[in-house]
């Protein structure tokens, strides 16, 4: 059945974005569903079919879209992050690509009797792993040490080697019958790294200096950036073959890494965009995988992806890492991460039908064959890695935490509540007073600006995944929640209104709605309401719901006088009660609620700051 252009158009996006959705509320890698869900909507069913649809301007698309997609990734990478991971790295972008190179074209040429020049090839594409692939995994995994760092710089910086070594496979095949061809290699490599590399860095330096001056309005920042790195590839490209994602890459860090430019909108934008580009390359290149391709793979396909996994990968780390104090377990999972990504499918569709052209009949199996290896490796790392990091020791406490701005009583009740419950807190204060009575309490408190930039990387490394700010400053909530919001998503931050009608974003209020976290609790509760109940004699107290008692009875016995906080359970799916919509709470949580006084358990006393010990 063939569809309308526009029809097509619409599929491509609208399966690719729900193909990514699937996979966020299962937790798979994305890439798995996005194969499937192309090759369903291509060959199977026949909807989409990109050479028709796109024409000759398929793969020009594919390559700009890449090149967007390692410029984003550059902007994640910092300088600081190879203070004690840039020896690992340099390795494995040195003595690890090469040893790739040269036991995957071993692989390939005995495992899938490919001819040595597409071997050759395939090896060199291969050296990439998956950035886009990776960065999701990282995020899942959160890992520890230096690995992490590690793994994020090589998937990004490896994917321009590999087009390079691609490149220049392909040279040396073209010009096998012409004298020097190493001279012409050589001369290919220097004018690559000269063309991609003064390319990149001057596009960089001129945006960073336009955006300096504010000669570019906020508004058009983003696209403006946009239309300067598709340029500076498209440019890098016509002058040096396959230099433009060298070009793009070293764009990316260069940006990343002024001081004092502020980026994080410009890298927000580009996030969303690569989300939107994976999506889209993936369906479209899925789809042109035909049933005859489909049928070359065998068992030879399944032996040259094992390996990779089992021989390949290993080899490579353990060159990379011998002698470098590297600890062991670290090395383990960086041998058991290298899931391969869009830019080895978009290498492998341009060059197979190349080398087909130049009459190598084997270049035509080399596409099934890394979409093949594309999917073994994503699933199997995806699904094995999260676990075997738990095993090794290697990850970071569960973000199951939460994060409070302020340390006042109500936040230190509410803390030691969430701690009885087996749950991470971490309070952040600049009152010493309150710093002091919450450490006397046994709380982790930190003396600090919960704007603080570094912050953000302290709580994270403790497992933090939630924040609640409960400031009396509407101002400070809303703003720690919008810096929040970008490290644990908005559904996962929360504000206190200070008095009533803040909630509502009224007008005339400190702040309006729209720049303020998820509201808590219920309606009508603010942080003056929940000071003046405790003054009265209010506890925070924690029950436990259960067949017997269950959250309707819980209600009943309170009435509107409690106000239920928290309802924790064995999962990591806590609910915190907010404005927007009604919880249900089942047996088998606890209710952490600020309930009223009653005779027989007059309210604790607080700890004396007087005693607390004086700040270093």
């Amino acid at each position: 059945m063939t569809l309308a252009p526009l029809l097509q158009l619409a599929l491509v996006v609208g399966i690719g974005i729900a193909a990514q959705w699937i996979a966020w509320r299962i937790r798979i890698p994305s890439i798995l569903f996005l194969l499937l869900a192309g090759w369903c909507a291509g060959p199977l069913l026949g909807w989409i079919k990109p050479d028709k649809l796109m024409g000759d301007l398929l793969m020009p698309v594919v390559a700009l879209s890449v090149g967007l997609i390692l410029f984003e990734g550059g902007m994640s990478l910092r300088y600081k992050e190879l203070r004690s991971a840039g020896t690992v790295t340099w390795r494995l972008l040195s003595f690890g690509a090469a040893a790739t190179w040269f036991l995957s074209t071993i692989s390939a040429h005995y495992l899938l009797d490919f001819d040595w020049p597409v071997a050759l090839l395939t090896g060199a594409i291969l050296v990439v792993t998956g950035p886009t692939v990776i960065g999701p995994m990282l995020r899942h995994i959160r890992p520890s040490g230096q690995v992490g760092s590690v793994l994020k710089w090589e998937g990004i910086v490896i994917d321009p080697i590999g087009a390079l070594l691609a490149v220049l496979v392909f040279e040396s095949v073209a010009h096998a019958s012409e004298s020097g061809p190493f001279v012409h290699l050589m001369l290919s490599i220097v004018r690559t790294i000269a063309v991609g590399g003064v390319l990149g860095v001057a596009a960089a330096y001129f945006l960073v200096f336009c955006l300096r001056r504010y000669w570019i309005p906020d508004y058009l920042q983003s696209p403006v950036t946009l239309a300067m790195v598709l340029f500076i590839f498209a440019v890098s490209n016509q002058v040096q073959e396959e230099s433009g994602l060298l070009a793009t890459t070293i764009m990316g860090v260069v940006m990343a890494n002024q001081p004092g430019l502020m980026v994080r909108h410009l890298i927000q934008f580009k996030e969303n965009l690569r989300v939107l580009l994976l999506s889209v390359l993936f369906i479209l290149l899925s789809a042109r995988l035909a049933f005859d391709y489909i049928n070359t793979i065998d068992w030879r396909a399944a032996a040259f992806a094992v390996s990779l996994v089992l021989v390949v990968r290993p080899v490579s780390v353990w060159l990379s890492t011998v002698g470098t104090g590297m600890p062991r377990n670290e090395r383990l999972l960086l041998a058991w991460m290298a899931p391969r990504g869009i830019v080895a499918a978009a290498i492998t569709s341009v060059f197979a039908l190349e080398m087909e052209a130049r009459g190598y009949e084997d270049a035509g199996r080399m596409v099934p064959v890394m979409f093949f290896v594309i999917a073994f490796t994503v699933a199997l790392y995806g699904l094995t890695a999260p676990w075997i990091a738990r095993r090794l020791n290697v990850t970071q406490p569960d973000p199951r935490g939460v994060l409070i701005a302020g340390a006042h009583r109500f936040s230190r009740d509410l803390a030691a509540c969430l701690k009885e419950c087996g749950i991470a807190t971490l309070l952040v204060d600049r009152n010493w007073s309150n710093v002091s009575a919450g450490r006397l309490s046994g709380l982790n408190v930190v003396y600090g600006d919960i704007l603080d930039e570094t912050l953000v990387d302290d709580a994270v490394s403790r497992g933090m995944g939630r924040l609640l700010a409960l400031t009396p400053n509407d101002k400070v909530n809303c703003l720690a929640a919008l810096q929040f919001a970008e490290v644990f998503e908005h559904k996962n931050v929360y504000q206190l209104p200070l008095h009533k009608g803040a909630e509502a974003g009224l007008s005339g209020t400190e702040v309006p709605r729209h720049l303020m976290g998820r509201v808590l609790f219920r309606d009508g509760i603010t942080y003056e309401m929940v000071n003046q109940r405790l003054e009265q004699g209010y506890r925070i107290k924690l029950t436990n719901i259960n067949a017997n008692f269950t959250f309707d009875d819980y209600l009943k016995e309170y009435g509107n006088e409690a106000v239920p906080l928290i309802a924790v359970r064995d999962a990591d799916n806590d609910i915190i009660f907010t404005t927007e919509e009604k919880a249900r709470v089942t047996a088998g949580s606890r209710v952490i609620g600020l309930v009223p006084p009653v005779s027989d358990a007059p309210p604790q006393p607080e700890p004396n700051p007087e005693t607390a010990p004086l700040p270093a």
